[in-house]
């Protein structure tokens, strides 16, 4: 007995919509997630992008206060010295202005005073103690009288001194005038003086063919009165 063939199971298939929706929605899904992490890189990019823009934008404030106050500083300063330049301005005008009423005072208190006579030895050539009419105290060496400046002696030997004078400081001419007028000499002036009037360079008297410097020198006594006029040569 021959048995019956069996009949094959048909395996029912899904339909085709079914399998075109399920990709649609995998893909769907793909998409949205890289659009996510596009967003999320694109935010932390902006994040990161407004950080750098923070950090310069407080860079340049700190340069700016610490530029205002450099600025300040340096107006502070120049403020300073025109302040001190100011001050003094006003201590010279002040000086001046106290050496002109001090000068006054003393031009009249020369005006009151009267001739003295002569020191008790009667040397017309010594120091007096007291100042001669027209003239003031040494004490202060600015009270000598400008005549001193174009003096050049009232005897023939006293203009002997002042024909070279290319070596006489000022201050050694204002202590020749005095003496030779009978005036009182600068303060801490010792007994004794000696100074320069002139040098030139000359032919060596002793070795013929060098040279050396002549140099004429004024020396006094001021207690005496004597005076002289002496050569040196220097080599």
């Amino acid at each position: 007995m021959i048995a019956p063939r069996r009949r094959a199971t048909a395996t029912p298939s899904l339909p085709s919509a079914g399998l075109v929706s399920v990709a649609s929605s995998r893909r769907a899904d793909s998409g949205t997630a890289i659009t996510q992490v596009t967003k999320k890189i694109r935010l932390a990019n902006i994040e990161e992008t407004a950080d750098s823009m923070n950090d310069r934008e407080r860079l340049l404030q700190e340069r700016r206060e610490k530029a205002a106050q450099d600025r300040e500083a340096k107006r502070q300063k120049q403020q300073e010295a025109a302040d001190e330049r100011k001050r003094q301005r006003e201590e010279n005008r002040l000086q001046k202005q106290a050496g002109a009423t001090a000068n006054t005072a003393k031009r009249a208190k020369r005006q009151s005073k009267t001739t003295p006579g002569p020191d008790e030895h009667g040397d017309g050539n010594q120091m007096h103690k007291a100042t001669s009419p027209g003239t003031v105290s040494s004490d202060d060496e600015s009270d000598v009288p400008l005549e001193y400046r174009t003096y050049t002696g009232d005897t023939p030997d006293r203009q002997a001194l002042y024909t070279n004078t290319n070596a006489l400081q000022d201050a050694d001419r204002k202590l020749m005038y005095c003496f030779f007028k009978g005036l009182d000499v600068p303060p801490n002036t010792g007994d004794e003086v000696k100074f320069a009037l002139n040098e030139a360079t000359i032919d060596d008297p002793r070795y013929p063919g060098k040279k050396c410097t002549e140099i004429m020198m004024f020396k006094a006594n001021l207690l005496s009165g004597k005076w002289d006029k002496i050569r040196r040569i220097k080599r």
